[in-house]
């Protein structure tokens, strides 16, 4: 049964509900109004579950897709973009980037706790340099039943975009190991409650996998997760873990 039929079938139940209790006296109801009442106020509840997880199932569907989309979006810019990270010589071979198929468990919608003193962090790159970030809040989840906490950094204060690089169990083995990272937009990441969607699925590599000549920040000890996140973007297809651009 489709979605528009479970609407149909609702408001058709609804209204049997509302006649039906018109029609109940006020003194001495009769039984079997009572118990055909109960029976239709139990088989509405029935059809508003199914309703319920028929729209989470589209919801998810819809999300798979989108996040599919995307992927096949970057792969076609990386193979063809003047800008693409990929060196000219390797771009014959490149066959795509290399993620974990999309999981929901690993998409959240979290409220930022936001820091009342956003301290300055110093994060070293890749090539000796460093760059002064904010400690702007930090969000709050649970993965494989333990508690995690993550933060998340700005460039400068008027800055809208969130920055949340991290490191978990399988960077250096199934990912890259210097970590990834994810880039919040409120424009695209904000719920209409106001909550922030941080959604692992959307895990990226820094360019420096692809090129020497791209710098990336490390990832501060503080976002190295001690648990796996099956999520994103796996190790660069066209780079051995055990290569320079990866350790």
């Amino acid at each position: 049964m489709n979605k528009k039929q479970l609407i149909e079938e609702i408001k058709e139940i609804e209204k049997k509900v509302e006649e039906l209790k018109k029609n109940v006296p006020v003194h001495s109801p009769k039984v079997s109004m009572m118990q055909g009442l109960e029976d239709l106020e139990e088989k509405l509840n029935v059809k508003k579950k199914m309703l319920s997880k028929t729209e989470n199932t589209m919801e998810i569907s819809e999300w798979k897709e989108r996040l599919e989309r995307e992927r096949e979006e970057k792969d076609k810019f990386f193979l063809l973009h003047p800008q693409s990270p990929i060196p000219l010589e390797e771009r014959k071979r490149f066959k795509g980037l290399d993620c974990y198929l999309p999981n929901p468990n690993y998409r959240f919608e979290l409220e930022l706790y936001e820091h009342d003193e956003k301290r300055v962090v110093k994060m070293a790159y890749t090539k000796g340099n460093e760059q002064e970030f904010l400690r702007w809040g930090e969000f709050q989840f649970r993965i494989s039943g333990q508690e995690q906490v993550l933060q998340a950094y700005k460039n400068n204060p008027d800055e809208d975009r969130l920055f949340i690089p991290f490191k978990d169990e399988t960077s250096g083995k199934e990912t890259y190991g210097a970590g990834r990272y994810i880039d919040l937009e409120p424009e695209r990441d904000h719920t209409p409650e106001g909550r922030w969607i941080l959604d692992f699925n959307k895990a990226y590599n820094p360019w420096c996998v692809y090129s020497e000549a791209y710098t990336c920040p490390f990832i501060p000890p503080e976002n190295w997760l001690k648990v796996p996140i099956r999520a994103g973007e796996k190790n660069y297809p066209l780079k051995s873990k055990e290569g320079v651009n990866n350790s």
